[in-house]
């Protein structure tokens, strides 16, 4: 088994949990266009502080929430952006 970065099987840099990119198994992997969702919304609270990096948001949504973000499905970040950006 080959694993690091665009091989079939990735390891999480945070977990170290396997997960397989296989062709044949995409059907198990999360819905790819999600992700455009997921930053089409994102851009809509970080355009509201432009003069922030990528890093100072992410940052500061962990900072606001108070616990690690890495455990967080997609639509709990949302809901954290949304609280945060309602203040």
């Amino acid at each position: 088994m080959v694993v690091g970065h665009g091989s079939p099987m990735d390891s999480c840099y945070h977990c170290n949990h396997l997960y397989n990119y296989n062709k044949d198994t995409i059907s198990s992997m999360r819905d790819p266009d999600r992700i455009d969702k997921f930053l089409e919304r994102l851009g809509m609270y970080w355009k509201q502080v432009p003069d922030w990096r990528f890093g100072q948001l992410f940052c500061n949504m962990q900072r606001f929430d108070g616990s690690d973000l890495f455990y967080k499905e997609d639509e709990d970040l949302l809901i954290l952006f949304r609280k945060y950006f309602s203040e």
